[in-house]
């Protein structure tokens, strides 16, 4: 029984390890990384813990693995806490497909967060659920001008246009969302 629970854990441990590493490093610019984190953390760090007290039949090494079990759930749920303060608690505006239905260009508008008074957000999205993926592709600034227009000109370009028309373009890659360039368009900047 003892070895068996020994091989669940650590296949558990073997897969939540490198899925929370993924999670942590985004290369894919998952939507929803901040509930992500730390679920998976917390799943990870209990299973490390679970394969250390099997393991090894010391007492030591026991309160040691049920230690780090409870350190990597604290630090998931201190995490979490984190994202929930810091959330803009923001609104889309406008949603506009692409032609081929995968992606949309979202307006959001939402609350100033931390020093910088961000108003509005033009994102790029794809996918439905924990797993979709987002990016920003313009932001504007409460003393700046805000999107007028946004939509997509081929089929991995996107355009923002402003209320004092100035016009950003930016190529997306397919898999990772990767923008070139990103914009940003600060308060007495001009296009």
């Amino acid at each position: 029984m003892r070895r068996s629970l020994l091989v669940l854990s650590a296949a558990a441990t073997a897969i939540f390890l490198p899925l929370m590493v993924l999670v942590w490093w985004n290369p894919l610019n998952l939507r929803h990384s901040g509930v992500l984190i730390p679920f998976l953390t917390g799943l990870a760090a209990v299973s490390a813990a679970a394969v250390l007290a099997l393991a090894v039949r010391h007492r030591a090494a026991i309160v040691g693995g049920v230690a780090l079990g409870l350190a990597g759930v604290l630090f998931a749920g201190g995490l979490a806490l984190l994202a929930a303060m810091f959330d803009t608690r923001a609104r889309d505006v406008t949603r506009v497909p692409s032609p081929d239905g995968r992606y949309e260009l979202v307006v959001v508008e939402g609350d100033a967060l931390m020093a910088i008074d961000l108003v509005y957000d033009v994102r790029l999205r794809t996918g439905h659920g924990l797993l979709s993926r987002e990016v920003t592709v313009w932001q504007g600034y409460e003393d700046g001008p805000g999107p007028k227009a946004v939509r997509f000109v081929g089929p991995r370009t996107v355009e923002v246009v402003t209320d004092d028309g100035c016009r950003y373009r930016s190529i997306f890659a397919r898999w990772t969302l990767r923008l070139n360039p990103q914009h940003s368009d600060p308060p007495g900047r001009a296009c």
